[in-house]
C-alpha cells in the first residue's frame, strides 16, 4: 500500500490572485487567458474508503470553485467526468473541489494549484475513488521556491492529499494537522495560517492522518521595516572600498532611532520605503542619509550626502541586514593582525609609503602618526597632514586597510620611524558600529620600521 502524501500550497492571506491588469492609454488591452479542465473520479460504492475521511459513495455532486475569479464556480452532477472553465487569467490559480451528497452536505474536500498559460488548457485529475495517496509534492501560488510572511502578518498553507499517479484525492478537511517548530519566530492555527512573529525562520508541518505522513516546509519571516543590524561597505573617493559602516536601527511607527556607525541618527524617518535622517561626526561634519529598502527587505541603498566646510560630497551606500535585532553581536575592539609597512624611499625626496594593516574584523578610521627625521628635523605628524586620504582603500573580504603617505612628507632613507595607529584626529579605528580600537592614544598600535637605503 503507497505511502500517503501532502501537497502545499501557499498564498498571502488577503492576496489578490489576479495579476495586475488595466493599463495607460492608447486602447483597451485584453487580458490574457487560458483553461482549466478536470477529470472527475467517483467513488465506488462497494468499496470503504481506506482513509478517514476519503469521499464516501454517498457523494452526488462536485462543486469546483476557482479562487479568487469571480463567476468561476461550477457543480458537476454524477456521473460527469469532465468541468471545464473557459477565459480564466493566466498566473497560478488555487481551485477547491468539494464532494455533496443529495442535501448538498459537504463530504469531502480537496485543494490545489494550477498554472494557468495563454491559449493552454490545464489539468488536473480530482479523485473520490478508494485509493491510496502516496506522492508529495509541494507549490505555492506566488512566483518562486521560498515561503516569507513579513512580521505582524500572515501567510496561508493550503495542504492536499495526492496520489502516486498524481491523482488529488478527496478527504475531510478535518484529516490535516499544523504545528511550528519555533513559535517564537511563526505560529500556525489549525487551518494552515501563519503569523509572522520575529524576524528568522521557522519549520511549519503538516501531518495527515494522524501523523501517518507528514511534510515540513521552511517559512521565513521578514521585517519590511528597518529595524535591525544592517552593514555596509564605503565607496572612497578613488573609487574603491573605504570602510565598513554599520546601522543598528529600531523603528516605531515611521520614526526611526539608532546610530549609523558611532553616531546617534538624528530625524530618522521610514515612509514609502525610504529611510532618511542625520547624523553628525565628531569632526563636524553633517551626513544626510537617503536609503531605499528592496523588496526582499534585506538590502538598503541610496547615498550618504557629506556636509564639511565648504566641501559636499556624495557616497553611494549599499547595506544588507545582517540581523532583525539592532545590537552589535561583537563587542570586542577590533584588533591588529598583521601590519607591512612597505618604503621606496630615495634619499630625502619623498617616501612612498604604504602602510597595511590586517585587522580582526570590518573597520573603518584611516588615522596614524609618524615621528622621527621628517624634513631634516625631528617631528611628530599625523592624521590630514600625514596620510593621504584619499587613496586609502579597505578590502572587506580580509580587512585589510591600505594606507598611503603623502608624497610631500620627506623621510630620510635608512631611518628608523616609528608608526602608531592615532593621530589624535577624531578618526580613530573602529569597528563598523563604534566599537574603539583602544581606549586612549597610549593603548594605539604602535609599528617600528626603518626605511630604505636605495
Amino acid at each position: 500500500m503507497g505511502r500517503t502524501g501532502l501537497m502545499l500550497l501557499a498564498g498571502l492571506l488577503g492576496a489578490c490572485l489576479l495579476a495586475g491588469c488595466g493599463g495607460g492609454g492608447g486602447g483597451a488591452v485584453t487580458p490574457a487567458t487560458g483553461s482549466a479542465v478536470f477529470h472527475l473520479e467517483w467513488p465506488t460504492a462497494n468499496l470503504a474508503p481506506p482513509v478517514r475521511g476519503q469521499a464516501p459513495a454517498e457523494a452526488q455532486s462536485m462543486r469546483i470553485d476557482m479562487v479568487g475569479v469571480s463567476g468561476a464556480s461550477k457543480v458537476a452532477q454524477r456521473p460527469t467526468t469532465e468541468v471545464r472553465f473557459d477565459g480564466l487569467p493566466v498566473g497560478r490559480r488555487q481551485y477547491v473541489a468539494t464532494a455533496l451528497d443529495a442535501q448538498q452536505q459537504q463530504l469531502a474536500q480537496a485543494q490545489g494549484v494550477l498554472t494557468i498559460e495563454q491559449a493552454k488548457a490545464a489539468s488536473a485529475t480530482l479523485s473520490g475513488e478508494v485509493a491510496a495517496v502516496s506522492v508529495l509534492v509541494v507549490a505555492q501560488l506566488q512566483v518562486g521556491d521560498t515561503y516569507q510572511v513579513e512580521k505582524g502578518k500572515t501567510l496561508q498553507l493550503v495542504v492536499c492529499a495526492v496520489t502516486a499517479e498524481g491523482k488529488v484525492v478527496l478527504v475531510a478537511p478535518d484529516s490535516f494537522a499544523w504545528s511550528s517548530d519555533d513559535e517564537a519566530v511563526a505560529t500556525v492555527d489549525s487551518t494552515g495560517k501563519v503569523t509572522g512573529v520575529s524576524v528568522g525562520t521557522a519549520q511549519v508541518t503538516a501531518s495527515f492522518n494522524s501523523g501517518q505522513v507528514e511534510k515540513a516546509v521552511s517559512v521565513e519571516v521578514i521585517d519590511r521595516g528597518v529595524t535591525g543590524r544592517w552593514e555596509s561597505t564605503l565607496t572612497g573617493a578613488a573609487g574603491g572600498a573605504a570602510g565598513a559602516m554599520g546601522m543598528l536601527l529600531t523603528q516605531s511607527g515611521t520614526t526611526v532611532s539608532g546610530s549609523v556607525a558611532q553616531y546617534p541618527l538624528a530625524n530618522g524617518r521610514f515612509s514609502n520605503g525610504q529611510l532618511t535622517g542625520t547624523f553628525t561626526a565628531n569632526n563636524g561634519a553633517v551626513y544626510d542619509l537617503s536609503l531605499k529598502l528592496a523588496a526582499d527587505g534585506k538590502t538598503l541603498a541610496g547615498n550618504l550626502v557629506r556636509h564639511y566646510q565648504s566641501d559636499t560630497d556624495t557616497i553611494p551606500v549599499t547595506a544588507t541586514r545582517l540581523s532583525g535585532v539592532p545590537e552589535n553581536p561583537d563587542l570586542t575592539p577590533p584588533a591588529v593582525n598583521a601590519t607591512s609597512p612597505a618604503s621606496n624611499a630615495t634619499g630625502v625626496a619623498r617616501s612612498n609609503l604604504e602602510i597595511r594593516i590586517t585587522w580582526s574584523k570590518p573597520v573603518n578610521g584611516w588615522d596614524a602618526e609618524l615621528s622621527g627625521v621628517i624634513g631634516g628635523l625631528h617631528m611628530t605628524i599625523g592624521g590630514n597632514d600625514l596620510i593621504d586620504s584619499s587613496q586609502c582603500s579597505y578590502d572587506p573580504d580580509t580587512h585589510i586597510y591600505t594606507m598611503h603617505v603623502k608624497s610631500s612628507i620627506l623621510l630620510n632613507a635608512g631611518t628608523a620611524y616609528v608608526l602608531k595607529l592615532d593621530g589624535g584626529d577624531d578618526v580613530d579605528w573602529h569597528d563598523a558600529y563604534g566599537v574603539p580600537a583602544w581606549e586612549t592614544v597610549g593603548g594605539a598600535y604602535t609599528i617600528n620600521f626603518t626605511t630604505g637605503n636605495n
